[in-house]
């Protein structure tokens, strides 16, 4: 009976090997080049959150797009290189297929599908316009926008010269 008291520690550090074996954590085959450079990459246009994205050099122009929500329904997307490797700063614009804005738009009047042809103006926002202006009447100024829901002052300075009352 003794000796299989000793044999107990025996299979159980047998155990716990093979399970480590088996278990063990993996080396990561991403290798992080210090010699890359962080750019700032500016998204603008028909994309879901238009914004400043920080990403390293050799990233491609489709992935940032995919970091930035990607295209919006309405996005011209052909004159955009996807596969381009970022290597410096850069401001990626993605025009509007609808961008035909001749005249500024009287956001009073504009409908939801005129309103979202305002660079940066998402369906969200376009809504929140029309039931702010649904609740509270006529829009006295265009400043007036940085009270609706998801406008403020940065989407405010991005849509100001397209937009009047």
């Amino acid at each position: 009976m003794k000796k299989y008291y000793l044999l107990i520690p025996v299979v159980f550090v047998f155990l716990v090997s093979i399970w480590y074996v088996v278990n063990k954590p993996q080396k990561s085959n991403t290798v992080f080049d210090s010699n890359q450079k962080l750019l700032e990459v500016k998204v603008e246009g028909a994309v879901t959150f238009p914004n400043i994205y920080y990403v390293l050099s050799g990233t491609t122009t489709e992935e940032v797009i995919e970091i930035s929500g990607g295209f919006l329904e309405n996005a011209d997307v052909s004159p955009i290189n996807l596969l381009e490797k970022l290597t410096s700063n850069k401001t990626i614009k993605v025009a509007f297929l609808d961008n035909n804005i001749t005249s500024k738009i009287n956001i009073n009047t504009a409908t939801l599908s005129v309103l979202m042809q305002v660079p940066g103006i998402t369906e969200k926002r376009a809504a929140s316009i029309i039931v702010y202006r649904e609740q509270h009447g006529y829009f006295k100024k265009i400043e007036d926008l940085v009270n609706v829901k998801y406008i403020g002052n940065v989407t405010f300075d991005r849509i100001k010269e397209y937009v009047t009352v």
